[in-house]
């Protein structure tokens, strides 16, 4: 009877003691996955940065050859603007499928996309023909004024979608590290109640 007691006491303490020593093995992996996440979330980051200075650097080429055209009447400076036209949509799309997993973000890179699209069909292109016919009128107007507008629209939504990027990440940064501290202390826990586990039933 005294054997078979001992025996049940062996079996009981070998399962609660597999069970935390699974626990503190699942715990520390969940940290481990916490922190590749975060880490994938800062690489994603870093390449949305880039897609975002990209595209916004062809919208600095498009501003830059209006404003030659519209100071100078030489076509040439349009060269660069060109090139950035042609551009625009694979590096739109590019960045949009970047931020594909936050919806929000993708409404936001399609609306930058079309304000884009809006300043190079309704602005550029018709300030460009006009300054070709005459170019005095296009300097008498507001088209200065009109340019510096629609560009600083564009550019706070360049700063919107940087910005937002920038929170995901260091949220995602402060949550791993909320966990992985977390786990550090469940696993500290575990080892210590297995170790406890292990004297009582030494005694």
């Amino acid at each position: 009877m005294k054997s078979m007691r001992l025996s049940a006491r062996i079996i009981a303490a070998s399962v609660v003691l597999a069970v935390l020593v699974a626990g503190v093995f699942a715990v520390l992996i969940y940290a481990v996955v916490t922190l590749d996440n975060a880490r994938e979330r800062e690489a994603a980051t870093k390449d949305v940065r880039t897609a975002l200075v990209g595209l916004e650097k062809l919208v600095i080429d498009l501003e830059t050859g209006l404003r030659g055209v519209v100071l100078t009447g030489n076509p040439r400076f349009l060269q660069p603007a060109r090139a950035a036209r042609r551009e625009v949509p694979r590096r739109a799309g590019e960045l949009e499928r970047l931020v594909a997993d936050s919806p929000i973000q993708r409404q936001r890179v399609r609306e930058l996309r079309v304000a884009i699209n809006d300043y190079v069909d309704d602005y550029l292109v018709p300030i460009v023909a006009l300054a070709q016919e005459n170019l005095a009128a296009v300097r008498q107007t507001l088209a200065a004024e009109e340019a510096k507008r629609r560009t600083d629209e564009i550019r706070a939504s360049f700063n919107e979608l940087q910005s937002t990027e920038e929170g995901r990440a260091a949220a995602s940064a402060a949550s791993a590290t909320t966990q992985s501290r977390r786990a550090i202390a469940l696993g500290v826990a575990g080892l210590v109640a297995c170790a406890l586990l292990i004297v009582l039933f030494g005694l």
